[in-house]
């Protein structure tokens, strides 16, 4: 009788523990700060203003909670790291084709003027975790997908 209580007790407890996770969450501040210092960009990174980010990135969907963009300063390299919380699938989705419309235009303005970054245009690292979405046009996206990865808590 006793090992029959205890191995429902058991079960119960590993039940317990199953149960559904808390999402995990991100400070995506402190993971872009993290990201921009962790690679040579080959230029200064710069945080986007609300205006400028809005019009790269046609910000006007619904379901964005925050978002921090680092560009190149100079726009001498098509460099940056854009990171969106969201509230919703669709939101997640609708951020996914932004940044995608991004890199397109990006590509269009990089494809005469600097040749030499179209490596990193072409093959964009665009990852959702959640509802976060991790945009990342760099020399180095394992780098970057490997801290993002760990950012989360």
């Amino acid at each position: 009788m006793f090992k029959k209580v205890l191995l429902l007790l058991t079960v119960a407890v590993m039940m317990v523990g199953c149960g559904e996770k808390a999402p995990k969450t991100l400070d995506i501040k402190a993971f872009a700060e993290e990201a921009v210092t962790a690679i040579d960009f080959g230029d200064d990174m710069i945080v986007l203003s609300e205006t400028i980010a809005g019009d790269f990135y046609d910000l006007d969907f619904d379901g964005l909670t925050s978002y921090i963009i680092y560009t190149s300063g100079t726009r001498a390299t098509a460099s940056e790291i854009a990171v969106f919380e969201l509230a919703s699938e669709e939101a997640v989705e609708a951020a996914k084709l932004s940044a995608q419309t991004r890199i397109d235009d990006q590509k269009e303005s990089y494809e005469d003027y600097r040749p030499d970054e179209m490596v990193k245009l072409n093959s964009p690292l665009i990852k959702v975790e959640g509802n976060y979405l991790l945009v990342s046009v760099t020399s180095d996206n394992a780098t970057i997908e490997n801290l993002f990865d760990k950012s989360f808590k």
